[in-house]
């Protein structure tokens, strides 16, 4: 039986779905116009606009910023554009200096990030290439030295075959299920599920979903039901699975110690072909497997030090309250000076605006001539600088907030997220090609069996040629199997091959 993952093709993109991930994207469409943000609807979860935390410190930051155009504290004005006027200049702490330092600090934390999800990712990619190798190795060197058609041979294969499944499947479903680790708070979780659980990015499509079909389900939902439903694994190994990791070993290690003990009984029996150099290449392959699963959850538990990430975030929020106070005093206050060159006649200061600027200074009236003013500058009435310093303020909330969600996104890229890694589908390719070569690893195509001939049928066949394999009747259909049951049933045996047929306790 083939497992299939149910896809959604656009133009744009390729969405796996139930779980929804994205499975492929046009990178030239993404760059012509796909980056305009709600441009495609579908797409917007898969984007920073699909994180419900940016919205809400969007609100916040705009909110403020909002009360200082408005009231400006309470604060004098000229205080206001006394302020503004040192942060618009290019001494330190400029708002200008100070988001240079920042986007220096957040380029290099976002590298780091992304070289730990680069990381990962390669690790993941060999434990699943290694475990197509090894499987096609099995089904190849794993024969009976007398009976090639022994139908010990064939279970041997699956057997092993499913310890490699089963434990690439445990992998995935510990590394999927982390989060569990941390305590949830029962109001916080109902409030969650009622508001945010509800957004793009959270929201769990209903269409096709059957709760009782494994591989609609997230990885970390998917129980002993569902594994032994699909012959992974009976009742007695999960039980001495289950037992095992109440002594502290990882599940998938179990598996894969099942895996080697098999190949090495095998090879005592001398079932192994070549085994000189099969057994050593299977084990190192095997324990490649084992190591990469480790290096899954190191990297996992490892991550960037709670200091350096905290002192990041620090910078960034500082600096988008600062840049939100800026602008909005900047809306209140106007510009500080805008310089103009005003003649005076003698002692006729008082009548001028420079009056309040030569109040304390020791001039004397009857000398000045003309005086360089700064009168200050409303700028509340234009509305186009006032439309657009909030669009920038909250673009500069988007690029910032959104970076620093990369950690959240990247942190375990096993998870719920649309952008992680499409395991249903990585997951059901590796099943179905593991369950051909259980079923095809013997067969070799007709048109070259004749060379594996022996002499005495080469010469029954005669001089012209040899005999033709039978070809099977077009008009045949192969018998079906029965139908997937609606509801998993605990089966006190498995069958990996065909996972379905089996008798129920």
């Amino acid at each position: 039986r083939r497992i299939t993952s149910p896809i959604t093709r656009h133009s744009d993109v390729v969405w796996q779905e139930n779980p929804s991930r994205i499975l492929k994207y046009r990178a030239s469409t993404l760059h012509l116009y796909g980056w305009v943000p709600f441009l495609i609807w579908r797409n917007v979860k898969a984007t920073v606009f699909g994180n419900y935390r940016l919205y809400l410190q969007s609100i916040v930051l705009v909110s403020w910023m909002v009360v200082i155009h408005l009231t400006g504290l309470g604060a004098p004005t000229r205080d206001i554009q006394a302020f503004v006027r040192i942060f618009s200049t290019q001494y330190m702490g400029a708002v200008f200096n100070v988001g240079t330092v920042v986007v220096f600090i957040l380029g290099l934390f976002v590298t780091l990030v992304i070289n730990r999800w680069w990381a990962m990712r390669a690790v993941y990619a060999k434990l699943a290439s290694h475990t197509v190798d090894v499987v096609t190795v099995i089904s190849n060197v794993i024969r009976h030295p007398d009976n090639r058609d022994d139908p010990r041979v064939k279970r041997a294969r699956t057997e092993l075959i499913r310890f490699l499944n089963l434990g690439h499947l445990l992998v995935l479903t510990q590394a999927d299920g982390q989060s569990r680790h941390f305590y949830k708070n029962q109001m916080l979780e109902t409030l969650y599920n009622k508001i945010i659980g509800k957004f793009p990015s959270r929201k769990v499509p209903k269409i096709g979903e059957d709760s009782s079909n494994t591989w609609q389900k997230a990885a970390r939902d998917i129980s002993f039901l569902d594994l032994n439903a699909e012959g992974l694994v009976n009742v007695d190994e999960w039980q001495h699975i289950v037992d095992s990791e109440k002594r502290g070993m990882p599940r998938y290690v179990l598996a894969y110690h099942w895996a080697q003990a098999m190949l090495h009984e095998l090879q005592a029996k001398g079932w192994i072909y070549n085994s000189a150099q099969s057994l050593p290449a299977m084990l190192n392959k095997l324990s490649t497997i084992v190591d990469s699963g480790s290096a899954i959850f190191t990297y996992i538990n490892s991550q960037l030090p709670y200091p350096y990430v905290h002192l990041v975030s620090l910078t960034v929020h500082s600096y988008l309250w600062i840049l939100a106070t800026y602008l909005g005093a900047l809306l209140y206050g106007g510009f500080h000076e805008t310089p103009g060159f005003v003649q005076l006649a003698p002692g006729d200061i008082s009548s001028t605006t420079a009056a309040g600027i030569l109040a304390d200074a020791v001039v004397d009236p009857t000398n000045v001539s003309g005086l360089l003013v700064a009168a200050p500058e409303k700028i509340n009435g234009y509305v186009f600088t006032v439309v657009f310093t909030y669009f920038f303020m909250i673009l500069a909330i988007v690029v910032f907030q959104g970076l620093v969600d990369m950690h959240t996104l990247l942190d375990n890229p096993f998870g719920r997220h649309c952008a992680k890694f499409p395991l249903r589908a990585q997951i059901t390719e590796l099943m179905n090609t593991c369950r051909s070569l259980i079923q095809t690893g013997d067969t070799m195509p007709e048109c070259f069996q004749d060379v594996f001939q022996s002499d005495d049928s080469i010469g029954e066949a005669g001089e012209g040629g040899v005999e033709q394999p039978q070809r099977k009747d077009p008009a045949v259909r192969p018998e079906r199997k029965p139908a997937l049951a609606k509801k998993h049933q605990r089966t006190t045996s498995v069958d990996f091959t065909s996972p379905m047929v089996r008798s129920t306790e």
